[in-house]
């Protein structure tokens, strides 16, 4: 077997082992023979003990001798600097094999502690870690990622500024991510379990000539530049609970905006403002659309209320109501902001369904013909 230490190759084998030990013995057995002086004894004690030592130095730095089924044999063994050497039958695990004595009873045997005290783990060294050209795609990946998501970011912070009312308006026309749910929260105020939201009516719609505020910024639109607006938004509740029974929404939008208009603005209609007025009903599961109190008793408040928001009609048509234009997909991603606008309401106002009656009647349009729309922003915003 060889083994390699620094830059040094020893080359032993079984049988000059044996030999050089036998010389060793008789080289003792004639020194102890001998009538020579007790300087002579000890200098060969010396020379022996100086022979072990180099013995064991050599055996330290070359190679372990094992014992196995086929004798004694001379394993190979690569030398780490500055690590512990582990002959083959040490990494196998415990063993009953020993190593063979030396004539002055010193045992060749690379053991713990004749090692250097450091080990594999302090000759390890940390590399730090290689940029790849997978590396590189990963990263540019995320870049890319991290663009694309900076759009959605804009836009969720978008819909949080403007409010679940904008995104229930909106979101009857235009798909939004099923993930906005979860992180805006619903669109849709908190009713009985057995009750449920009907759909939007747009059952109103005035245009309005030379209106200071709804021409101002402050309530209403300034130019055809700007996007619509929601000036209000009316929670109906029942009269003997908190539940909410309708909601009631007023906005405007001009109607020289761009893809509103057909073909090019009209001069006539710069200081028009269209002005809708959408109600939605809450409603039973197994109900297509709410049901309707049309009644005409004085003391019925839900009669009041409808009779005043459907001004004389009988029924709900969607296909004519579905949104500020008619029908609803007349609304798209190219106008919708000219209809919504991007804003939370002007103005938001809770009444039970007795005081919302009571201040019907007592301005006496509850059984009149008139605008509802207007007559609800002068009621509730324009009189503030």
């Amino acid at each position: 077997s060889r083994i390699g230490c620094g830059n040094h190759s020893v080359r032993f084998a079984v049988n000059e082992a044996h030999e050089e030990e036998s010389q060793r013995l008789d080289e003792l057995a004639r020194i102890f023979m001998s009538s020579s002086s007790a300087s002579t004894s000890k200098s060969g004690g010396d020379k022996s003990k100086t022979s072990s030592k180099s013995l064991s130095t050599e055996s330290r730095a070359a190679a372990t001798v094992a014992k196995t089924e086929d004798g004694w044999q001379q394993q190979e063994v690569q030398m780490m600097m500055g690590t512990r050497v582990v002959s083959p039958t040490e990494s196998a695990g415990p063993s009953n094999n020993t190593t063979p004595p030396s004539s002055t009873g010193v045992t060749h045997r690379c053991t713990e502690d004749t090692q250097p005290t450091s080990n594999v783990i302090n000759s390890v060294r940390l590399v730090p870690e290689k940029i790849s050209p997978r590396n590189l795609d990963q990263d540019r990946f995320q870049r890319v990622n991290r663009v694309k998501d900076e759009p959605e970011d804009e836009a969720v912070a978008h819909a949080r500024r403007a409010g679940p009312l904008w995104r229930a308006l909106v979101g009857n026309h235009v798909r939004f991510p099923s993930k906005w749910e979860t992180i805006l929260g619903s669109s849709k105020p908190l009713i009985p379990s057995h009750l449920e939201w009907s759909k939007w009516y747009y059952i109103a719609r005035h245009r309005v000539k030379g209106d200071k505020r709804l021409n101002s910024r402050e309530l209403g639109i300034r130019s055809r530049r700007s996007g619509g607006r929601i000036l209000l938004r009316l929670v109906v509740k029942e009269m003997h609970s908190q539940n909410i029974c309708r909601e009631i929404v007023v906005g405007c939008f001009h109607p020289n905006s761009k893809g509103i208009r057909r073909g090019d603005p009209k001069p006539e209609n710069e200081d028009v403002r269209e002005v809708y007025m959408a109600v939605r009903w809450t409603m039973y599961e197994a109900d297509e659309e709410p049901r309707l109190d049309l009644g005409q008793e004085h003391d019925n408040y839900e009669g009041v209320v409808d009779n005043f928001l459907m001004q004389r009609r009988t029924y709900l048509d969607y296909s004519t109501m579905g949104s500020p234009l008619g029908h609803r997909k007349a609304v798209k991603n190219e106008n919708v902001k000219a209809i919504f606008g991007d804003q939370a309401p002007t103005a938001s106002v809770e009444l039970h369904e007795d005081e919302f009656a009571e201040i019907l009647k007592s301005n006496g349009v509850e059984n009149v013909a008139v605008m509802p729309a207007l007559v609800l922003l002068k009621l509730f915003l324009f009189s503030r």
